[in-house]
């Protein structure tokens, strides 16, 4: 899969339902979400991220944040908290269009498209903190992981704070599993060419875009972040996924 198959499957999903494609949790599911429940997951999460942050030392300032993968916001408005600006960056043009809209009333958020396999619209160490979650394992190409976090680690600032989290591993059963929901996508993007409704497709025929699962191991993750000067200031382990505490 592409980077612009995958970026066609994350639009199909942002018109579609936006909120259980970034947090499949079945409570938002077919678009039955209420948006300030659906928010305070996110002020949560950051909280915890940030006081673990705090703890560690960095960053050694709070100006500038960036949410990589942002969606329609979730975690972007809740990082206004704690900085004064925030961008908001996603390859689907849709999730922008809807995090301008759904984040008004915060006018520190900037919510910019990027749907390149690098970060060149922003320059050298430009922010204080960068952080993605549940993001870069839907990127299909490990080069293209690897690539997005030498380019984020560019732009973070000395002394800055890049957080990010991906699998160690994905048992074969899931893989076995996603092999077995790929037909179904490959139904969804043949008849959506035909010109049957998108909705009508995943809600009533159980057909989905494909959005697909990566993951790096973490000894080799680990030897990646020593190769490009990254230094690794803690780790948090949860069943196989790996959240990483980085600086320069």
């Amino acid at each position: 899969m592409s980077l612009q198959t995958n970026k066609q499957a994350w639009e199909d999903f942002a018109e579609l339902d936006p909120a259980y494609a970034i947090l499949t949790d079945r409570q938002f599911k077919f678009n039955d979400w209420d948006l300030d429940k659906f928010f305070e997951t996110g002020a949560q999460e950051i909280d915890k991220v940030l006081e673990k942050a705090r703890k560690i030392g960095y960053p050694s300032r709070w100006q500038i944040a960036l949410d990589f993968g942002c969606g329609v916001g979730r975690l972007t408005r809740s990082l206004t908290k704690y900085f004064d600006t925030v961008y908001g960056v996603d390859l689907s043009a849709t999730m922008i269009s809807k995090a301008k809209k759904l984040n008004t009333d915060v006018p520190q958020c900037e919510f910019i498209t990027n749907d390149k396999a690098d970060l060149k619209i922003f320059p050298d160490q430009y922010f204080d903190l960068i952080y993605s979650n549940i993001v870069l394992q839907h990127i299909s190409k490990r080069s293209i992981i690897k690539n997005y976090v030498l380019d984020l680690s560019r732009t973070l600032k000395k002394n800055g704070l890049f957080v990010f989290q991906l699998p160690d591993y994905i048992p074969l059963a899931h893989r076995l599993s996603q092999s077995y929901l790929r037909p179904r996508s490959r139904l969804f993007s043949l008849f959506s060419m035909l010109g049957v409704d998108k909705a009508h497709l995943y809600e009533k025929m159980g057909l989905r875009p494909a959005i697909i699962m990566n993951y790096i191991p973490k000894n080799q993750m680990l030897l990646f972040l020593a190769s490009i000067d990254m230094k690794v200031l803690d780790l948090e382990i949860a069943q196989n996924s790996v959240t990483y505490y980085v600086t320069h």
